[in-house]
């Protein structure tokens, strides 16, 4: 772990369950850690919790939203240059009949996902 500390890691779905050890884990160990959720509040107080070198900072992020998504990407960028590591632990839930089909909305192609993350 040594080589990622002060490194950024992003993790999705930071508020609760594996996203928050996951997000605790790393800052803990060192790295600079943005915890996106859509219950930001969640994450700040998990920020308190951190006893390694590491910190959280917590972002409202909605990741079913892309203008959300966009604008926390762009603060990453200004505020540390960028992102390290991904840690995708959030999911976005499409309800449909398993018979239907998946709305026009949902779906993504390789570079549209590369430009969302990248």
């Amino acid at each position: 772990m040594e080589k990622w500390i002060g490194k950024v890691a992003l993790v999705t779905g930071a508020s609760a369950g594996i996203g928050q050890d996951v997000a605790l884990g790393l800052a803990n160990a060192g790295m600079i850690v943005v915890g996106i959720a859509r219950r930001a509040e969640l994450v700040t107080v998990l920020s308190t919790k951190v006893t390694g070198t590491g910190k959280i900072y917590a972002k409202k992020c909605d990741v079913s939203n892309e203008a959300e998504i966009m604008e926390t990407l762009n603060w990453i960028r200004r505020e540390f240059g960028g992102v390290d590591v991904l840690i995708n632990n959030a999911g976005i839930y499409c309800h449909h009949f398993i018979t239907g089909e998946l709305s026009a909305g949902m779906m993504y192609t390789k570079q549209e996902l590369k430009c969302v993350l990248f």
